[in-house]
């Protein structure tokens, strides 16, 4: 399991929440950060990095199409310097973790994502840092069909956001990874 961190330079109130009851139930728990490109890279990293549990799952920076409408101009390189930052923290912990040496994760649309690779030219997919799909082919609040194959490149798909769970209480989203063993530290 996921759980924001923190959204920019606010943090989450209940990422702690979140990290002990899915320790709880023996879950793997790994934070992401909901990235604002409009920020200071170096601040939004130092700020994940001051409240991020990073000992389960890889880090992961959540990009997406904010009230603007499209994807910052800066969008790539911002999320590419972003990656640096934190990888520099993971291999701080874990030198010789062959996940710390591929460094945080970037979910993003695969619209959003082709954008920043156009802007990077070749920072992100496999030849770079790993690609986390958020692509709801079924439409949000649906269940979306996990069997139908991946994006080229990704290493994970969001394929439903959204979706009421049954004996849960709120809306989940729902994810499936290549190689479940490539999301842990």
């Amino acid at each position: 399991a996921y759980a924001r961190t923190c959204d920019g330079l606010n943090e989450d109130k209940l990422y702690r929440l979140h990290t002990i009851g899915a320790r709880n139930a023996g879950v793997a728990i790994g934070g992401y950060q909901f990235g604002h490109p409009s920020m200071s890279v170096k601040d939004c990293a130092e700020f994940f990095l001051s409240l991020v549990s990073m000992v389960e799952l890889r880090p992961v920076v959540d990009l997406e199409t904010l009230s603007q409408g499209h994807v910052p101009d800066n969008a790539g390189e911002w999320a590419d310097q972003w990656c640096e930052l934190v990888k520099a923290a993971m291999l701080s912990l874990w030198p010789d973790s062959v996940n710390a040496r591929r460094g945080p994760i970037v979910y993003a649309s695969t619209s959003y994502m082709a954008v920043m690779r156009d802007q990077k030219r070749s920072a992100f997919g496999p030849t770079g840092w790993d690609w986390w799909d958020a692509e709801y082919r079924a439409g949000v609040g649906v269940h979306g069909d996990p069997t139908q194959p991946m994006r080229a490149g990704a290493i994970a798909w969001q394929y439903s956001g959204d979706v009421a769970i049954k004996g849960q209480v709120g809306l989940f989203d729902e994810d499936v990874a290549a190689d479940l063993d490539r999301l842990r530290v």
